[in-house]
């Protein structure tokens, strides 16, 4: 009969690499400037007075410094999500003139989609408002002089 050793159990050591640690640590980081960012948008938007946007006034083109800490908070989400998906994973070197060919050829093609789209979205609402516009000052011109 063989003698069966029972093992006693390890120490289990969890080990978190370095790579993982700095991807981690600049993670919360991010994370902590998104959440600053977001309250910094929370109360520009407030001291802007965007939350009533039916006010009667117009709007003056002060207005259009809530547009940076919009696209800001999009950078740093992107980070975060990246920084978070490093820490899984190794990411991939790329060549800088990939990288920015890439940026330069996503930047315009979402140019001209976005004007596109803007393009053709007030052309036809401009028809339509207008043409329903002048029917109703047509027919109340009409009605108006008989």
């Amino acid at each position: 009969m063989k003698n069966k050793t029972i093992k006693e159990p390890e120490d289990i050591n969890l080990h978190i690499r370095k790579r993982s640690a700095k991807y981690f640590l600049l993670s919360i980081l991010m994370l902590g400037l998104n959440i600053l960012n977001f309250l910094f948008l929370k109360y520009l938007w407030t001291f802007l007075e965007l939350g009533n946007l039916k006010r009667e006034i117009s709007y003056q083109p002060i207005d259009l410094l809530i547009i940076y800490p919009i696209i800001q908070q999009y950078i740093l989400l992107s980070l975060l999500i990246i920084c978070i998906f490093s820490i899984f994973n190794k990411l991939k070197n790329y060549k800088e003139e990939e990288l920015i060919y890439g940026i330069i050829v996503g930047l315009l093609v979402g140019f001209l989609y976005g004007l596109l789209v803007g393009f053709l979205y007030g052309l036809i609402l401009g028809l339509i408002y207008g043409i329903i516009a002048g029917l109703i000052y047509g027919i109340i011109h009409v009605l108006s002089n008989n």
